[in-house]
């Protein structure tokens, strides 16, 4: 009876250990697969973010070949005439191409326009005398840095 209870007993340990491990094994397993889609999710994802970055570039060098395009002399005299704008034939010097920011640029603009700086004559107005009678040297001196 004695050799019977230890043979029960090695038997019922012996199925917990392998309950045990069968339930380890099932859930390694379900923790790999659930790795390897979520994996697989995160690469789709990623190639479709790289087709949409290229995508955007072709987009991109596609408008800056149009605009080069547009800026052409034979263009813009063409719109004149197309639009009946009637005004002079454009000439490659009072082309002005942007190469910085635009809004930048504009922004300089408004801020020199607000100081009183006039391109016009080359001077600022708070440097300039209020008239010929007041001859005092200016206080506020503007310098223009060219790059």
């Amino acid at each position: 009876m004695n050799f019977s209870n230890r043979r029960q007993a090695f038997i019922s340990n012996l199925a917990a250990i392998m309950l045990a491990t069968f339930f380890c094994l099932g859930a390694s397993t379900f923790a790999v697969v659930w790795q390897q889609q979520s994996n697989v999710r995160i690469a789709k994802e990623n190639n479709n973010l790289e087709n949409r970055i290229a995508s955007l570039q072709r987009h991109q060098t596609e408008l800056n070949n149009k605009i080069a395009s547009e800026q052409t002399l034979e263009v813009l005299n063409r719109r004149n005439a197309e639009f009946r704008l009637n005004l002079a034939a454009v000439s490659e010097q009072q082309i002005v191409r942007v190469t910085r920011d635009p809004k930048i640029l504009l922004d300089m603009k408004r801020n020199m326009e607000r100081i009183g700086y006039l391109p016009a004559t080359g001077a600022p107005a708070l440097a300039r005398p209020a008239s010929d009678a007041d001859t005092r040297a200016p206080i506020i001196r503007f310098v223009n840095i060219s790059r």
